[in-house]
């Protein structure tokens, strides 16, 4: 049991941090959803290489395009968060 949760961490929960932290170090700058569109562009690579790539019996390939798919989606749900977090506070600033 130990091994399937660290195996569900390293899957999933340390590109959610990966993302996260990306988009977040990166906001202060002007273009930040480049970070967003870098993790698209890997995400898609990545299941263009599962397809492509014949890897029988081998699940690397699988593994590594969910995890570029899911720090993907966490930097993009991080940008919108913090999209709708400054206009929120813009607007209660008027």
């Amino acid at each position: 049991m130990k091994q399937i949760i660290i195996n569900y961490l390293f899957v999933f929960g340390l590109p959610i941090i990966v993302g996260l932290g990306v988009r977040i170090l990166f906001q202060r700058f002007n273009k930040a959803y480049f970070t967003t569109v870098a993790f698209a562009v890997l995400s898609l690579v990545g299941w263009v290489v599962v397809n492509v790539v014949p890897s029988n019996g081998s699940e690397l390939y699988w593994i590594l395009a969910t995890q570029a798919t899911v720090a993907f989606i966490s930097s993009l749900l991080t940008g919108l968060v913090l999209k709708l977090k400054s206009k929120t506070s813009s607007a209660d600033s008027k």
